[in-house]
């Protein structure tokens, strides 16, 4: 099989699905396509250190990489993938490896387009002389989901190498003070855990860790948390993996009070796994300022004092005023929130606090949007929904009598028939 004249051959837009088998391969790629295998244990593109595995140089190529293994790649960038230049390029369910980038850097992958997603891909065994496994260069954006990059080496940036640029900056200073003064969100917040004196200042004295001391506080972990970028798409990225294991390629997702924000952050990050979005018992606004510096204080007494310090008051406003608080569902609901590890519940609520306003992505008719509300949730008020609806004709709000904050267990059965009712309208 010829993957070289494949390519050459396809027209932009063109999706090549390689059988599996082991292919001798330097591809190099100047068009927007898509190379789908059969998975990296079984579509195998061998470089046999001969140039990178894939080479991409097409100023207006996006090229999509699905289900395979690059390995035995060399070249000066990107031993593995080298993303000289073009508008997009996406790796997932990838497995790069043995990859070297033997005068730049990138042994695994070189990014220098206009903007890259990696998402499930590992990166392993590689080397160069920056990045390692991965080389961002100054103008790309780059974006890496649940990857891993392991056992690979370089003289700058064993791992991930981010070269500065107007998308990277980076910073020389104390960590915790410069978190603490900056408002500016980040993707990635690293944290190293040396276990002697010594390795303590090796590690911090060149400011490229969020360290404070040679023991972790509870105040500076939480405030370097508040500093990640969106911590709901971790969830929704979790979500997608459990798809992928489950072989779902799309679904309506349908996400309960938070769950909504986790929808909401699929909806924003991963549209092309969403094919309809219901919000339960909750929103698309962000956090008044008031009510997000209230959960960033619950979540460091949540680690201070235990869940019970948090979730303890909080059962009364989850259940529609009038509620028996010693009924079965009650019992069980608290029982669940007190299960809940302190760190879990600082993570969510400050999750909850930082999250971005998500109106904007009702405003499309597509992928299809709704609301189920509670009558009487006292968390999400019904009147502000009412007027959301209202600006957004085609978003379908339905009302759950007799309900709180919890529809699905005051009136399972109400609820139940409401989303057999919403995807039953928009299968037709």
């Amino acid at each position: 099989m010829d993957l070289q004249s494949l390519v050459n051959q396809a027209k932009p837009g063109a999706v090549i699905d390689v059988p599996a088998g082991t292919y001798a391969v330097n591809l190099v790629i100047d068009k927007s396509i898509t190379l789908r295998g059969q998975g990296p244990r079984k579509s195998v593109l061998d470089g046999q250190k001969e140039g990178s595995v894939v080479l991409v140089n097409g100023r207006s190529a996006s090229v999509k990489l699905v289900g395979l293994a690059l390995v035995n790649g060399e070249s000066d960038a990107g031993g593995c993938v080298s993303f000289r230049a073009g508008k997009r390029l996406e790796l997932e369910d990838c497995l790069l490896e043995n990859g070297a980038a033997i005068q730049h850097g990138g042994g695994g992958v070189y990014l220098a387009g206009e903007s890259a997603r990696l998402y499930r891909v590992r990166v392993t065994g590689c080397r160069g002389q920056q990045g390692g496994a991965v080389l961002v260069d100054r103008e790309c954006e780059a974006e890496l989901f649940v990857c891993a990059l392991c056992d690979s080496d370089a003289k700058i940036g064993g791992g991930l190498r981010l070269k500065e640029g107007p998308r990277v900056r980076l910073v020389n200073g104390e960590g915790r003070a410069w978190v603490r003064s900056d408002p500016a969100r980040y993707d990635l917040v690293w944290f190293v855990a040396p276990d002697t004196y010594a390795a303590m200042n090796a590690a911090t004295s060149g400011a490229c860790v969020l360290s404070e001391s040679y023991l972790y506080t509870v105040e500076m972990i939480v405030d370097a948390l508040r500093r990640n970028q969106q911590p709901v798409v971790d969830l929704a990225a979790d979500v997608t993996a459990l798809l992928d294991q489950l072989g779902i390629a799309q679904a309506v997702w349908v996400g309960h009070s938070m769950g909504g924000y986790v929808a909401l952050a699929a909806l924003r990050t991963l549209p092309e796994r969403v094919t309809g979005v219901i919000l339960c018992a909750s929103h698309p606004f962000a956090d008044p300022p008031d009510k997000a510096q209230t959960r960033r204080d619950n979540a460091r007494r949540a680690l201070s004092e235990g869940t019970a310090a948090v979730v303890s008051g909080m059962l009364d406003m989850l259940f529609r005023p009038g509620t028996n608080l010693e009924s079965i569902p009650a019992h069980r609901v608290r029982a669940m929130m007190l299960n809940t590890s302190p760190q879990g519940v600082s993570g969510m609520l400050l999750g909850m606090a930082d999250r971005p306003d998500a109106v904007d992505l009702l405003r499309d008719p597509a992928p299809p949007k709704a609301i189920i509300a509670g009558r009487d949730d006292q968390i999400v008020r019904l009147a502000d929904l009412q007027t959301l609806a209202a600006q957004l004709p085609h978003l379908n709000l339905r009302v759950i009598d007799e309900a709180g904050h919890l529809p699905m267990i005051e009136q399972p059965d109400a609820t139940t028939a409401t989303l057999r009712d919403l995807l039953a309208y928009w299968k037709r």
